[in-house]
């Protein structure tokens, strides 16, 4: 049901392709500062969405692509799963590192004087 990370998880590891349908700039896929989603997922403009669709998806397929994909994606699967304990690469791993990496990017607000960090 949804969108949740175990849906992503069990659809990467059975060699789903993720088809991302939009029109605007992507900012909210799962793990985005960890993944290169433009390696496992085809972004098409929601505009014109089956001949767009149907076009994409024939090119990747014929040109080897989709297969390239596939086959990262489900590289990329155990980085989605949550495990009752954390485990080397798991989401919650993932989760840590993708906030350790953004340390930098934050920018600290001061509330009466006093720098907050």
């Amino acid at each position: 049901e949804g969108g949740g990370v175990e849906v992503w998880s069990a659809a990467l590891g059975r060699g789903c392709g993720p088809v991302v349908m939009t029109d605007r700039r992507i900012q909210d896929l799962p793990l985005m500062e960890v993944i290169r989603w433009s390696e496992i997922a085809l972004f098409v403009g929601a505009r014109g969405r089956h001949e767009e669709l149907k076009r994409v998806l024939i090119g990747a397929s014929e040109s080897g692509e989709y297969e390239n994909m596939r086959r990262l994606g489900m590289a990329a699967a155990h980085h989605f799963a949550w495990n009752e304990s954390p485990q080397p690469y798991d989401a919650f791993h993932m989760v840590i590192y993708q906030l350790w990496l953004r340390r930098h990017a934050i920018r600290y607000a001061r509330w009466g004087g006093a720098e907050v960090s």
